[in-house]
Parts: C-alpha cells; sequence; structure tokens
C-alpha cells in the first residue's frame, strides 16, 4: 500500500526508444538500471515516503499501491504489511485475494497482484484492506507462485510523434509478450500453484 506523501514521478519523461534493427520500445530520458525489471520491462517511479533512518512515514493509504513496494514484496516474497518474509516454516504461502478474483471454480487458475502476507498480518487483512472488505476474500495456502507477468498502462507512439496513454484494462500481460515493449508497469503478478483453500483461524 502507498502512504500519505507518496504519488506517481512524472511521466514527462518518457520518449520512444528506436533501435539500430528498427524495433522499437518506450524509455526514460534519464532511464537508469533500476528502472526495468531483470525481464525488461519498464517501470513506473512512485515516490516513497521515508525519515533519515530510512523508516517509512505518513498514514497508510490502502486504497493506493505503491509500485516500488509492490514489486519488491512480489518479486522477494515479503509481507506485503510489515515487509518481512512471508514464508512459513515449511515453505508454502499464504495469499489473500478477494473472491471475485477467485471466481466460482476451485480449480481455476489465478492470477494475483497482491504480494503474500505473513500469518501474523493476514489476520488482520480483511478489516484494514477496503478491497477484500467489500468483496470478500479467499485463503489460498500454496506450494508455489511463479512469476507469470506484470498490470500497467500500454502507450503508443502517435502519427504527431508523441507518446500517448491508453485505457489499462487491468488484464495481467505475460513476459515474453511483445506488448510488453510499450507497457510502463506497476504491478507484478504471480500465478499461485498446488493451492489449498484454507480458513485463516485453522492456520
Amino acid at each position: 500500500m502507498a502512504r500519505e506523501g507518496e504519488m506517481e514521478e512524472s511521466l514527462l519523461d518518457l520518449r520512444a526508444f528506436l533501435s539500430s534493427a528498427g524495433s522499437s520500445r518506450i524509455s526514460y530520458w534519464n532511464e537508469t538500471l533500476g528502472d526495468r525489471d531483470g525481464q525488461g520491462v519498464l517501470w513506473a517511479r512512485f515516490s516513497q515516503s521515508r525519515d533519515e533512518h530510512g523508516d517509512l512515514t505518513g498514514a497508510p493509504r490502502w486504497k493506493m499501491i505503491s509500485t516500488p513496494r509492490q514489486r519488491e514484496a512480489m518479486s522477494k516474497l515479503l509481507c506485503q504489511f510489515c515487509g518481512e518474509p512471508a514464508r512459513m516454516p515449511d515453505g508454502r504461502l499464504l495469499f489473500l485475494n478477494s473472491k471475485e478474483e477467485c471466481g466460482p471454480n476451485p480449480n481455476t487458475t489465478i492470477r494475483t497482484a497482491q504480494p503474500p502476507f505473513c500469518l501474523k498480518h493476514a489476520r488482520m487483512a480483511p478489516q484494514r484492506c477496503p478491497h477484500l472488505a467489500e468483496h470478500g476474500y479467499v485463503a489460498l495456502l500454496t506450494q508455489s507462485a511463479p512469476l507469470y507477468g506484470v498490470i500497467g498502462t500500454p502507450y503508443q507512439y502517435t502519427a504527431d510523434r508523441t507518446i500517448q496513454a491508453m485505457a489499462c484494462d487491468g488484464v495481467p500481460v505475460p513476459y515474453g509478450s511483445a506488448a510488453l515493449d510499450w507497457i510502463v508497469a506497476a504491478q507484478l503478478v504471480r500465478t499461485p500453484r498446488a493451492y489449498t483453500v484454507v480458513n485463516l483461524e485453522d492456520l
């Protein structure tokens, strides 16, 4: 989640990068190594409210996503609330997804942009997170959750040589897709596998 005082940084630095081979992709004018992930996808820049010791400041904004912290929590499998490793002693991971994301079929393939929780903070999340409170939730205890892709804003290069944002439909785009060349990612997505639906109070 984001904190008060944090916001997405200006996207005015975006440009079209044209390679010598004739391919193109979106980039920043002043791009740094950290702007792209290991698969070469460009990520949105987002400010962070921290004090002189590096600790987070500002009240939580539960409805707003902090892009860099979501990316870090999902890539390193950290609890999205406390930032500590989320794996349980037996190696399993606990994800909370809204019921509408999981669907009625328990065997369906689930994609999630919600980082995992440690057991302590999973129990309090349904009361704190407006999305889970509004739609209800399903707790998934899973053996693995490999990376799938990203959710982000697609852009296009127009005829008058400007970069234009297009509507984001929220559908994850898998790694390896050519469409990622023109997407600015905001959320990392994983696929929980070999999961069991559980009651938090039973854990």
